[in-house]
């Protein structure tokens, strides 16, 4: 059969391209397996250049038709859609007559398209160089690796487009009118973010097949109105989207990156009073605060510098006298940091919570500092009043009922609330907004302090925010520890500024004490994790879900994720086997959570084991940043080394160590499990010397069913919480249970043998009738449920009575029993519900859960056992202060149970065929 080729048009517009155009003609007279339309057009060239590209292409021997159009210099936009509109295929693809087509372009992204027919354009990546391509000093740009791509929120963001890297098919120009002729600049960039808010798919054809020339007299080097352009075409596209669209909302950010990666460009091209400008004027602008903004700049210029094969070195950045005249002039902004008491807007009431939530903190980053405690007085107010009646909301109230014990998260929370309750009863003077404002402070400085150390995100942003407040060069100090892993260029340009500060300045306020302990800091990694809302709901795109009533969704998973249980004979990955390793996690006891937020393995030469390192943040599949984050080795490279000496074990050690293994989910779906499929891969008498090494913690309950299910006595079992840093003679490490969050089918199978009766035993006969179970929580400030006793009144005079059961009162095989009797759960989000695992196929399931937190960790358990599973957001929404300043994340904020959307919703489910 013949082989079909694609027809191609190939647009090149030129002005005056006398040098260049020999080269370009060229390189597509190689292209091959297209059958190739060229389109030349002439903008006004009063050096010869169109009789010189016939000359040109005649000689070259193609047999391609040329078309010369002549225009009369109405500009590059113009000249491009006069080309596209005359060519004569449905694939249009574009090249600069500086420009050139590397070997294969047009084919590559022609069969691409062709084979997909919803795609509407493909870019591929390009090669910079000044006269060759192969010449030393070219780089290359691969826009894909970096997470650029065609939807509105990358297209905004990266803004990853050169015209002679791209093809696109008719229809998409057609449909948004191509290039604006009335821009000379970043036509490019209007014209992909137009496509994007069209909704027109697009893809990289991931490899270099353009050569980019950078021409000392083109348009890249008139950097103030291609600087100008930028910022213009991107807040026209920003105002064009809807008013609510989040995009939107982002507006001041994005401008804030394209004005910095300007002014980088500025600099490197040696224009230094433009990138002076442009740099001050991000600073200016910026919604970033200050310390974040600073670290922004400097890292911005060694990421673009590394995005174009560019040489950096961050003293020359920070040496640079561009950059130290701009340190003077932010330095000079914090030093003079005006407390100002004049009369900016009054509050508003209009907009969503976190908007006008941000809106009080601008106002106080900005120096208005009444106006802002005001903007979230009225709001908390507004919140308030909102929520009454459905749980205990009033800080007075939370206040009282958490007390002042000794749990070192909880202290703080009640110095949250007592702040708000100062803010409440704030009559709006101006003598008490300092004391109002410090406390803020001393609270951003708590928070900072039980995360120093554990978690990198928590910490910065709050050192972040209480330096805007008050700018103290100890806290850039801190923030410099923190940022310097994966921000090393900003890390030393906080530092550098934090000297400068300190210099010419007397902090008004000591360091916090938390601050000068030198333990190892965990970078911040810019993730989320599993408290990442939006990140998991992306995860169970390929789910069925299907709206039952109010906020609620039935689940269902794909077939292709559906299979049998693992036989109990089947294979799992073998035990790792590594003499003289070592082991190590980030100290629980030194977490005011008390859990294991990272573990490494290395092996006796010290070489860490990617596979069997993990650390927190552990991303959703679908995580936004990026397959970075969920890397073992990222993970493993970033992790700092323990600060003490092992204990030093002899003979076999058996390392079973997992993230939050101390909590009962991660302990019963991921410890137990692994640690059983351990030991079962082992001869009976390497069990028998064996020494285990976990972190499950050392609740009697939990050791005595280690003793009675796995034959561990308790001699046996080092406890990873008092030992967290190990050395054996043989370290024995088996593989982990499943991805985080969602244990393998292997880990499920194990834990329903173990633990249930077997199919058609007498034990499983007394099981009893089926039952209709609530899966009551423990009363606990750390994560509160709110409204219980009313529920379940409320669904018993509806008919939909339940069984409230206290899982925390059996042990486990009681747990297991009790779910495997019933054919209907209902539970707020917690883990009561990683018993699930033991329920029967076709069990169904309602989960509760807050606003903002619904993540799929029990999507797993669903999918292996074949159950139903709703869930139900309940309305009540947490204040944006509590928020801010009572709850550490999404996942600890209380879940208000409301009675009448639970009962619609419990009704909905059991109407479900």
């Amino acid at each position: 059969m013949e082989h079909m080729v694609a027809r191609v048009s190939l647009v090149i517009p030129f002005r005056n391209a006398l040098p260049w155009l020999p080269a370009c003609l060229a390189s597509v007279a190689i292209q091959r397996e297209v059958a190739l339309d060229l389109v030349a057009v002439d903008d006004g060239s009063s050096d010869g250049s169109a009789a010189l590209l016939d000359l040109t292409w005649r000689q070259l021997g193609s047999p391609a038709p040329l078309r010369i159009l002549r225009l009369s210099g109405v500009g590059v936009s113009a000249a491009r859609n006069a080309g596209w509109r005359a060519a004569q295929a449905d694939l249009i693809a574009f090249l600069d007559a500086d420009d050139l087509c590397l070997p294969g372009r047009l084919a590559a992204q022609a069969q691409q398209l062709e084979a997909d027919p919803s795609l509407d354009q493909v870019l591929c990546g390009w090669r910079r160089f000044h006269q060759q391509p192969s010449e030393p000093g070219s780089w290359e740009v691969r826009p894909w690796l970096e997470g650029a791509g065609f939807d509105p929120a990358s297209a905004f963001r990266h803004k990853a487009v050169l015209p002679s890297a791209w093809m696109l098919r008719r229809r998409a120009l057609e449909a948004c009118g191509g290039f604006d002729p009335g821009l000379a600049h970043a036509e490019d960039v209007d014209l992909l973010l137009r496509l994007a808010q069209a909704g027109a798919a697009g893809a990289w054809q991931p490899r270099v097949l353009c050569a980019y020339r950078l021409n000392p007299a083109g348009a890249s080097r008139q950097l103030r109105r291609q600087s100008q352009a930028l910022l213009w075409v991107l807040g026209r596209r920003l105002a064009s989207l809807p008013a609510g669209d989040p995009l939107r909302q982002q507006g001041p950010e994005l401008l804030f990156a394209a004005r910095s990666w300007s002014g980088w460009s500025a600099w490197v091209e040696g224009d230094q009073p433009l990138a002076l400008e442009l740099w001050r004027t991000s600073w200016g602008a910026s919604p970033l605060g200050p310390a974040r903004t600073w670290l922004h700049l400097a890292q911005s210029a060694e990421r673009a510098s590394a995005r174009v094969g560019r040489p950096f070195q961050t003293e020359g950045l920070l040496s640079h006298p561009t950059w130290r005249h701009l340190e003077d002039h932010v330095l000079s902004a914090l030093l003079r940091r005006p407390r100002r008491a004049g009369s900016p807007p009054p509050p508003s009431a209009d907009g969503p919570a976190e908007a006008l939530h941000q809106r009080g903190w601008d106002l106080l980053v900005h120096g208005f500092e009444a106006a802002g405690l005001a903007q979230w007085r009225q709001q908390l107010q507004a919140e308030l009043t909102t929520l009454a009646g459905q749980g205990p909301w009033s800080p007075w109230e939370l206040a009282a009922a958490w007390g002042q014990g000794q749990d070192p998260v909880l202290r703080v929370r009640v110095q949250g609330l007592r702040w708000l309750e100062e803010l409440l009863a704030w009559d709006g003077q101006q003598p008490a907004v300092d004391t109002l404002i410090t406390g803020l402070v001393d609270l951003l400085l708590a928070w900072a302090g039980l995360a120093w150390g554990q978690s990198g995100r928590g910490a910065s942003a709050r050192l972040e925010k209480a330096f805007a407040l008050r700018p103290h060069p100890g806290l850039l100090r801190a923030l410099a520890r923190l940022y310097r892993n994966n921000a090393p260029t900003g890390a030393a340009a906080l530092a550098q500024l934090a000297a400068r500060l300190e210099h010419q300045s007397a902090p008004d306020a000591a360091e916090p004490e938390f601050l000068l302990e030198q333990r190892p800091q965990p970078p911040d990694r810019g993730c989320e994790g599993p408290g990442c809302h939006d990140c998991g709901l992306a995860s169970l795109a390929s789910w069925g879900s299907t709206p039952l009533a109010p906020g609620t969704v039935l689940w269902t998973a794909p077939p292709s994720l559906l299979a049998p249980a693992p036989a109990p004979d089947a294979q799992v990955a073998p035990l790792q086997r590594l003499a003289g390793g070592c082991a190590w996690i980030r100290d629980p006891l030194a977490n005011p959570w008390g859990t294991t937020t990272a573990l490494v393995i290395s092996a006796g030469s010290g070489e860490r084991q990617p596979a069997l390192c993990r650390s927190y943040p552990q991303p959703w599949p679908a995580c936004r940043l990026g397959e970075l984050l969920a890397s073992p080795a990222a993970a493993a490279a970033a992790e700092p080394s323990p600060g003490s000496a092992p204990l030093e074990l002899q003979g076999q050690v058996l390392a079973v160590v997992d993230l939050s293994a101390e909590i009962h989910y991660h302990w019963l779906l991921e410890q137990l499990p692994r640690l059983g499929l351990a030991l079962d891969a082992l001869d009976p008498g390497e069990r028998a010397s064996l020494k285990v090494w976990h972190n499950g913690g050392d609740d009697p309950a939990r050791l005595a069913l280690l003793q009675r299910l796995l034959g561990l006595e308790p001699r046996q079992l080092i406890d990873a919480r008092r030992h967290p840093h190990i050395r054996a003679e043989q370290l024995l490490v088996p593989p982990f249970a499943g991805r985080f969050g969602w244990p393998s089918g292997h880990a499920q199978s194990w834990l329903r043998r173990r633990l249930l009766p077997s199919p058609g035993s007498r034990e499983q006969a007394q099981l009893g009738p089926r039952r209709r179970l609530w899966l009551s929580r423990q009363p606990s400030a750390r994560r509160p449920v709110w409204g219980e006793a009313a529920l379940l009144e409320h669904l018993k005079r509806q008919g939909m009575g339940l069984e409230r059961v206290d899982l925390a009162g059996m042990d486990l095989p009681q747990q297991a029993a009790t779910l495997a009797a019933a054919e209907l759960v209902v539970a707020p989000h917690g883990g009561a519900l990683a018993n699930l695992v033991f329920a029967s196929a076709g069990t169904r399931v309602l989960e509760l859960h807050q606003p903002r937190y619904a993540p799929p960790y029990f999507h797993g358990i669903v999918q292996h056992q074949g159950l139903q599973l709703a869930s139900c957001e309940q309305p009540a929404l947490t204040p944006a202060l509590y928020r801010e300043l009572v709850f550490e994340g999404s996942l600890c904020e209380p879940i208000a149970l409301d009675s009448q959307r639970t009962a619609a919703a419990l009704q909905a489910l059991l109407d479900w065929p």
